[in-house]
Parts: structure tokens; sequence; C-alpha cells
């Protein structure tokens, strides 16, 4: 685990399913020396700690939800499963998609300092979760895995927006007149993002306000009925940033 550590690659791994202090009675991986380990223990819905933890909180560093969990099956089938086994994937996944954030310093980084650069992202994962008093002195965190925290502290690595603002689907496109139209938009970071729709003579016949937070999916429902037939546009904006895409009524 030293080894791929020093190639920038974090081993995140599942504690005992029993309520033990590993403390006490020893576990492995838990007691593994490498800092390129994260070590996850289950909590519930309700935050309640459903594995092992570490009494000197030393040995586990964070929780992830873990019971009442799915996960696909063969032939286009679900079931639920749980324990640390369910809990560790969700912070495997959830520094995989800190790695695939659109920062181009971090990315950078990595290649030059793969170790630090992993030590970083431990950072974020454990700094980034929320405290919940059942694992306080229990882990070396003290909190659940809290991927919006986590994108936010990689943000503010990357020095701010660490997306661009993007219009990503305006659906259908061309709409049929008296039918809604879904238009959707990524959102860099925490802000008020303002909205309109304008006509081709730059009228504005819409406009409104959306709240988003860090890397957000924001969805705005346009009513073509209150539209006459023809090319629109709809811009998005904030402070720093503005995109339009054009779609038709007909």
């Amino acid at each position: 685990m030293e080894e791929m550590g020093q190639a920038g690659i974090l081993s995140v791994v599942a504690c005992n399913n029993s309520n033990i202090d590993v403390d006490e009675v020893g576990d492995l991986p838990s007691f593994c020396p490498s800092e390129f380990i994260v070590v996850v223990t289950n909590t519930d819905r309700q935050d309640i700690l459903n594995g092992s933890y570490s009494g000197t909180a030393t040995h586990m560093d964070l929780s992830a939800p873990g019971s009442q969990s799915f996960t696909t099956r063969p032939d286009d089938r679900y079931i639920s499963f749980g324990g640390t086994s369910a809990s560790t994937p969700h912070v495997t996944g959830g520094i995989g998609l800190l790695y695939s954030a659109n920062c181009e310093g971090y990315a950078s980084f990595t290649k030059v300092e793969p170790a630090e650069s992993a030590r970083i992202m431990k950072t974020f994962i454990m700094d980034g979760t929320d405290k919940i008093s059942a694992l306080e002195g229990k882990t070396v965190s003290g909190g659940r895995l809290n991927l919006e925290g986590s994108l936010n502290l990689l943000q503010e690595y990357c020095g701010g927006g660490a997306a661009p603002l993007t219009i990503s689907s305006i659906t259908p496109n061309p709409i049929l007149y008296g039918n809604p139209i879904s238009i959707r938009f990524l959102t860099p970071d925490e802000s008020t993002y303002r909205y309109r729709v304008t006509d081709v003579l730059g009228r504005t016949i819409l406009k409104g306000e959306k709240e988003s937070s860090t890397f957000a999916n924001n969805l705005v429902t346009v009513e073509t009925s209150d539209l006459a037939i023809g090319v629109y546009f709809f811009t998005v904006e904030n402070a720093r940033d503005s995109k339009t895409k054009q779609f038709m009524v007909y």
C-alpha cells in the first residue's frame, strides 16, 4: 500500500462490522501504518454507528452510509446490502469524483507530486465530513462522508470555480408548442445564478434566479404555452460567467 501511495493511489478499506473497539482487539487493515489508507466504518441513515471504532480515534478515519444501501444485480435488478463493505465504495467513488473535477492545477500537481496529491485528497475527504456525535472520539475525522463538503474544499484549493458554468441540456429541442421544455445547467460554485429567456430581437420573455451549490445540476422548466412559435435563447449567468444556448418552439 505504501508503494501504491507513492504512486498517488489511496487505498480505501473496510473495518470489522462488529461494534467493537479495534484498539482493544486489533483489526486489519485498520492497523496498517500507511498514511495512504482510508479506513471506513458504517453509519446508517440516522447516523447510528453500526461498525467498529477506535477508542483512541487513531485507527478509524470516517464513516459512510452503509446500512440499507443498494447495488446492481444481473438481469436489470437491484438488491439491498449493508455493512462496511457498502460504506467503503461510497468513499472510493467519492475520491474518484473529486479526481474527475475540472481543476487544472490539481491535475498537474498529481503528475509531478503523486504522493503529496494523494495526501491532499485524503485531507479533502476527511475535512469535508459532517461531524457526528456518535463518531466523536471514535474516528480521526469525527464525521461521516459529505461529498459536497469535500468538493467545496477542492474548489477552494483550485482558487474558485473548479468547473465551467455549462448549459448541459435543453430537451426536447425543438419543442412542440404547448409542451414544457427542461433546461439543465451545471454550476461550478455556490452562488445565485440568474437566468432568462430572450427572443431573436433580444427582448426578455422570462427571467428568474436559482440558488445553487458547488457542482450542482440545476433544472429550469419553461412552459412554452407562454411563448410564440419561433427561436429563443436561454442564458444563465453569475457575476463571473455567462452561457447562452438556443432552442426552438414550433
